[in-house]
Formats: C-alpha cells, structure tokens, sequence
C-alpha cells in the first residue's frame, strides 16, 4: 500500500475512456464529453508499463467517441471495448471493436452487443470478455459475452442483481465483480456501493459480493492480479 506516484501523461483530456493491456503494454482509448458530440474523440494511444512517460500514438478508433466508461475486455493479446457513444447524435450504440494490442493501428469492427446502451462495465478472462449493464436513460440489467480471439456478435450471459450503469469491473482469470454505479432513473438516482460479481467461464446471473466502502460512480476504475482487485 501507499501513494500513486506520476507515471506520465496522456495527449489531452479524456472521459470517460477505456483501457486494454497485455503483459508489458496498456492502450488508453481516449473519450469525449457525453453532452458535447463535437468534443468525441477518435483518438487510441498506448504506454509501455515498465517505464514511466507520456503516452504514444497508437492509431484511431472507428468513429469519433464519446464517454464510454472504462467498458473493456481483453486476453492480453486483443483488446475489445463497447463504443458506446458516437458523434452522429450521441444516441448509444452496441458497437464492439478491437485492437492488437502488440502492434499500432486503427480499430477494427468486432461486432455487436445484444442491445444498444451506454456506460457498461467489462472484465475478461483469457478467453471470454463480458459486458455488462449500462443505459441511459433506462439502465439495463444485462450481461453480455464474447470468445475474446474470434470476432462476432456478443451472446447473453445472464443478468445482474440489478440493472446498473457507470460502473467499474475487475477481474480474476476466473471470476468477474462489478462495483459502484448508478441507476439513474427518474425515481432512483443515487450512487451504489454494491458489488456483484459472476464466473466466467459459465453463463448464468450474477450474485452478490459485498460492499464498497462507499459510493463511487463513473470515474472508478477496476484493477487485479490473479488474487483480488482494487477500486
């Protein structure tokens, strides 16, 4: 435990964005501001983990995009990400492209997932990425799943223990847990501190982890090893 110490820097501000990694390199796609389709951005830039400095062209995403939260999964050879938001009308989308994660380049379409909706959460195994929740300004209950090393269309997984949006996943090479978030409907608009979590490797709904320390939304972000994770 301790403090974060500065690692470096991105090409400019970003919301909203989502990130892949391999063993040794991390790809950041950039995002724009939701209310704002004239500030979506196309832009994917990478850093190199084991060293310390700013970020580097990596290549573009489709279409300009706006704040997809960090809705991402990867097998550490591919990437894939929910491009959530894009600029003809900010409407949301299920759009799933992907990156190689090894080498520089524009994304590339993967797929679709089951339904159109915005602020998702993503975990992964090596094999599976799972999508889950998301909305705005009904918020789904979910759960999506692709074979992260073929392209195509996401197939249901499950659901969750309710419908959930701008959350964080993090995941374990076998099992998945969401945290955080926001139903944002007209009679619920409070911040969760519920997590939930799901294996992967099956199908099925997800059950209930624990609790958060205390309420965090959109901007929290999920990491692990193969031993637990922080939020």
């Amino acid at each position: 435990q301790g403090s974060a110490i500065t690692f470096g820097e991105l090409s400019g501000e970003s919301k909203g964005g989502a990130s892949m990694e391999s063993h040794t390199r991390a790809v950041v796609v950039l995002g724009g501001d939701a209310t704002s389709p004239e500030a979506y951005k196309d832009t994917i830039e990478y850093f190199t983990m084991a060293t310390r400095g700013n970020t580097t062209d990596f290549g573009n995403a489709t279409s300009n995009v706006g704040a997809i939260n960090d809705n991402a999964a990867t097998n550490r050879v591919r990437g894939v990400y929910h491009n959530a938001r894009t600029s003809d009308g900010g409407s949301n989308k299920n759009i799933l492209e992907y990156v190689t994660i090894a080498s520089t380049g524009n994304a590339t379409d993967f797929g679709d997932l089951t339904s159109a909706r915005g602020y998702s959460g993503g975990v992964s195994s090596t094999t599976r990425g799972i999508f889950g929740g998301g909305g705005a300004p009904s918020i789904s209950n979910v759960i999506d799943f692709v074979t992260i090393a073929t392209t195509g269309d996401a197939q249901n997984f499950g659901d969750l223990v309710e419908p959930q949006s701008l959350f964080a996943g993090t995941s374990s090479s076998t099992r998945g847990v969401f945290g955080g978030g926001r139903n944002n409907t007209p009679s619920e608009n409070t911040l969760h501190n519920t997590m939930q979590y799901i294996t992967i490797a099956t199908t099925g709904d997800a059950q209930d982890f624990g609790d958060l320390v205390g309420p965090a939304v959109y901007g929290c972000g999920g990491l692990s090893d193969v031993h637990g994770g922080l939020g």
